[in-house]
This record gives C-alpha cells, sequence and structure tokens, in this order.
C-alpha cells in the first residue's frame, strides 16, 4: 500500500515552486513500484502543492507573512499580532483529515496569548488537556469534544517579543 510522502518530503516540494514560471511538477517513486505525483504553484504570496497516490490526495498551501493564514476552527490571529508564516493541508482517501500551522509575533507576553487562546479553545467547544512552561517556553494543548480536532499552541518569549506557533487539525 502506497503511503503519502512525509511531511518534509511535501514540505520540500513546495520549496521548489518559487523558480522563473512559479511550477514544477514530477513523480516520486519509492522503487517497488509505488508512485507518488506531485504538481507545486506559486500563487500570489503562497505556494500550492498537490500531491496524489493510490491511497488519495493532499493540497498543501504555504504562505509568508503577507498570505492569509488558515486556522484551526474557533481560532483567530490574536489581537495585534503579526502573523511569519502559515501553512494549511487538507488530504482525502486514506489519510483524509486538515489541519493548518500559523506562526505569529506580538510584543505581548505569554501569559496573555496563552489565556486569549485558553478562551477561544474553550468557546469553541475544545478541552485544554495539557499545559507546560518551561523557562520562556509555555504551551498548551487539547482536542475538542464530539469530533477528532485538537490544537497545540507554543509561545516563546524573546527579548522583545513573543514568538507563537499554533497547530491545529483533525
Amino acid at each position: 500500500m502506497t503511503r503519502l510522502p512525509s511531511l518534509a518530503l511535501l514540505l520540500s516540494l513546495a520549496a521548489c515552486g518559487g523558480g522563473d514560471h512559479g511550477v514544477a511538477s514530477g513523480t516520486v517513486g519509492d522503487g517497488s513500484g509505488n508512485s507518488v505525483a506531485y504538481v507545486v504553484k506559486q500563487e500570489g504570496d503562497g505556494t500550492t502543492t498537490t500531491v496524489r497516490s493510490s491511497d488519495g490526495s493532499a493540497v498543501i498551501r504555504t504562505g509568508d507573512a503577507t498570505a492569509a493564514a488558515a486556522f484551526p476552527p474557533g481560532f483567530a490571529l490574536y489581537p495585534g499580532a503579526q502573523v511569519v508564516s502559515n501553512m494549511s493541508v487538507e488530504s482525502a482517501g486514506d489519510a483524509s483529515g486538515a489541519g493548518a500551522i500559523v506562526a505569529f509575533e506580538s510584543a505581548d507576553t505569554p501569559d496573555r496569548i496563552l489565556a486569549f487562546y485558553r478562551a477561544a479553545a474553550e468557546r469553541a467547544g475544545y478541552k485544554v488537556e495539557s499545559e507546560i512552561s518551561a523557562g520562556a517556553m509555555a504551551m498548551i494543548g487539547g482536542k475538542r469534544e464530539g469530533d477528532d480536532h485538537g490544537f497545540t499552541l507554543t509561545v516563546n518569549r524573546t527579548a522583545d517579543k513573543s514568538e507563537a506557533t499554533l497547530i491545529g487539525g483533525r
């Protein structure tokens, strides 16, 4: 049974799309007759990579700070924060699901950012199941009741700002 390539391979393929024409495509085989076809397109400020195998397909969208960020259900960008990068993945077939990773920066403290996202999670029906704090880093994570959506928020404080990454999906 063919599996979709690892996220690292998908991200490396997505990086191929920045040439003069903004498009790359091809097929990657595993030497056993299984293959995955991919198409990478530059679209506005981001890149879209479509991957297809016998198990299904996946669409990966990546963007920089000017591209629209894809947030997990019930979440939005922290007020006043700046998106640094973002990625969303949607897949169909044996490995169906969807997810997003959004990295952003804020002048606010990790405690304020965590409180904002804890409240957003609770309003959206997520139960915070884990909380970790170690030095300048703090993290919360949880799942939503009744489905398989989950999230993790990690915030790290530097000298003058907080750097955060929100990961969510099903």
